[in-house]
């Protein structure tokens, strides 16, 4: 249950959390908003290759990337 809640709750985490680097930057609003979705993308890269890289055929690399910090941003 705390995953779901976890994943549930990152929609709502991330849509906020992109509202308030656009509103601090409304002059270079495209620009921040590139900025946010490229470091979504490239913390889903970084989250997969742990995952990839620790795969042994049980689910527990995937549950540790998903705890990692660096998955928080996507």
């Amino acid at each position: 249950m705390p995953t779901r809640f976890f994943t549930g709750m990152n929609g709502l985490i991330s849509a906020n959390a992109i509202s308030g680097a656009l509103a601090d930057f409304p002059t270079r609003a495209g620009a921040v908003s590139a900025l946010m979705g490229a470091i979504q993308y490239g913390s889903g890269v970084i989250g997969s290759a742990i995952a990839g890289t620790l795969a042994d055929g049980t689910p527990w690399p995937m549950g540790l990337s998903s705890r990692l910090p660096v998955s928080d941003a996507s």
